[in-house]
């Protein structure tokens, strides 16, 4: 499905919630990719990822190394939880 940029922020504005953000003023903001620690929007736009995604990436986005074990780990599993139990890529 080809969506057009005006689409995906009529869509996003529809459907999408954004926790802590106030919704009635809301204009998406839509990262397509990123390099590093630069975000780039929908747009071409370039920002600063001072946030690191949340605090979730302090590495920066395309690192080759974490690209490489995370393919590895999916041809294994995805995801699962640590509730009540473990996994050797969380041990």
């Amino acid at each position: 499905m080809n969506l057009t940029q005006e689409d995906l922020r009529r869509i996003d504005r529809e459907n999408v919630w954004h926790a802590f953000t106030q919704m009635a003023e809301y204009e998406p903001l839509i990262i397509e990719r990123a390099e590093g620690c630069t975000l780039i929007d929908i747009d071409g736009r370039r920002l600063l990822d001072g946030a690191a995604s949340m605090w979730c990436n302090v590495h920066g986005h395309g690192h080759p190394a974490i690209n490489e074990a995370v393919r590895r780990q999916l041809d294994r599993v995805a995801h699962v939880t640590n509730l009540g139990m473990s996994n050797p890529a969380a041990i």
